[in-house]
């Protein structure tokens, strides 16, 4: 059995920059222009500077995707280069992906609407069925959305 533990650090920064308005503060700031830098990590119930967020237990290891590649192996069986083909092909709202070693997004598409569709953000690593209920979870969004968007009310 393996248990995927979340540890967090609140790490609090306070700088110090001398600029005569918020423009030149902010350009300032993203070069690193700093006069003073406070920095503290306040995190309490410590594991070595680490704060516990909460744990899951996961019961096996093909259960566990701890990437896209793992998604694409695992779920698809298929190459990380056509990851967003299957998602497209296989849910009902043709979703698609953006990724990286973090995390992966995933956004269905809802056909006729004038906004963007439903999407979420899942952290590395996650289950199978975390997987599979984001998914299904975005299918039933982008559908409510594309009846929300698409019905007219005289057919209600």
């Amino acid at each position: 059995m393996k248990y995927v533990i979340e540890l967090s650090k609140v790490v609090k920064r306070v700088v110090v920059i001398e600029a005569s308005n918020d423009e030149e503060a902010d350009s300032k700031m993203l070069n690193e222009d700093i006069v003073q830098d406070y920095t503290t990590v306040t995190s309490a119930d410590c594991y070595n500077g680490w704060s516990y967020q909460t744990h899951k237990a996961i019961s096996d290891e093909e259960d566990l995707y701890l990437s896209a590649e793992d998604i694409a192996e695992k779920y698809y069986e298929c190459n990380i280069d056509y990851l967003n083909r299957c998602l497209f092909k296989y849910t009902a709202s043709g979703m698609s992906a953006v990724w990286d070693d973090n995390s992966i997004q995933v956004c269905a598409c809802v056909e006729g609407a004038d906004c963007d569709g439903p999407s979420a953000t899942l952290d590395f690593p996650f289950t199978k069925t975390e997987w599979e209920h984001t998914l299904e979870y975005l299918d039933e969004e982008a559908d409510a959305m594309w009846h929300e968007w698409n019905d007219d009310e005289g057919d209600e």
